[in-house]
């Protein structure tokens, strides 16, 4: 495809006799860009594309392992990449704001950095590879999080969230937000077989927002000990378990 300015339409993308797809010359699409169940593609790009006003999904594309999307900022109302196999490296440099961003079932992708989103609505990241280091480090506020079957995680400079909380069957050894002051919904750490560490030294709320928020953390062996300092009110029922030696 190559045009220059804008498409005013919708553009989806379905075909098994596509291998590769280049848009150039596109800043924008008023409408969703959806690529679809196209089996032999293993390659698509978009140097100019800026800005997508509805959602953005690559699903059930089989082969597909080069995503290049350089200048791309903001895809209003969502991310949906699910089903990419040959997927292993995402990084969206420019992507600063999104709907929702979902990330998942990418049984090769070991690395997503979206170190430039600044916000996000309903974030779910899980069921990637089982080394997948997840980098959002620029994110400041989320609607929920959902991070699930990663090695790594950084979201250093999340304060809020107006939703749930949730660290499910992870890898990793170490869990830290250092900023996170205020969870709106569930706060919800299970099933972390490694997990030794975990620091929220803000965190000072769990609930009261427009649903009741729990507080759950459990089933993490290998947890020593669990410190919430800051906490002072959790809207819903609180359920901890483990073997904590202090």
């Amino acid at each position: 495809m190559s045009s220059c300015g804008n498409i005013n339409t919708d553009v989806l993308i379905q075909s098994d006799e596509l291998t590769s797809i280049t848009i150039n010359g596109i800043q924008s699409i008023d409408g969703f860009l959806n690529v679809l169940n196209s089996s032999s593609l293993t390659s698509i790009s978009a140097p100019d594309l800026e800005w997508i006003s509805q959602d953005f999904k690559l699903q059930n594309l089989r082969l597909l392992a080069n995503i290049s999307f350089p200048r791309l900022e903001t895809a209003a109302e969502g991310v949906y990449w699910e089903f990419l196999p040959a997927f292993v490296h995402l990084s969206l440099d420019a992507f600063s704001r999104a709907g929702d961003v979902r990330i998942k079932n990418n049984s090769d992708l070991k690395f997503v950095n979206l170190t430039s989103l600044v916000y996000g609505l309903n974030l779910e990241m899980e069921n990637n590879h089982a080394d997948a280091q997840i980098l959002l480090g620029g994110l400041t506020s989320s609607s929920s999080l959902l991070v699930g079957g990663a090695a790594s995680v950084d979201i250093s400079k999340l304060a809020t969230t107006d939703g749930n909380f949730n660290i499910t069957r992870n890898n990793f050894q170490e869990f830290a937000a250092p900023l996170l002051t205020q969870i709106g919904g569930d706060f919800i750490v299970v099933d972390n077989d490694q997990l030794i560490h975990l620091n929220l030294p803000l965190l000072e709320t769990i609930g009261g927002s427009s649903v009741v928020g729990d507080c759950v953390v459990a089933n993490n062996p290998a947890l020593p000990s669990l410190t919430l300092s800051s906490l002072t009110y959790v809207d819903g029922n609180t359920t901890i378990a483990g073997n904590f030696s202090r």
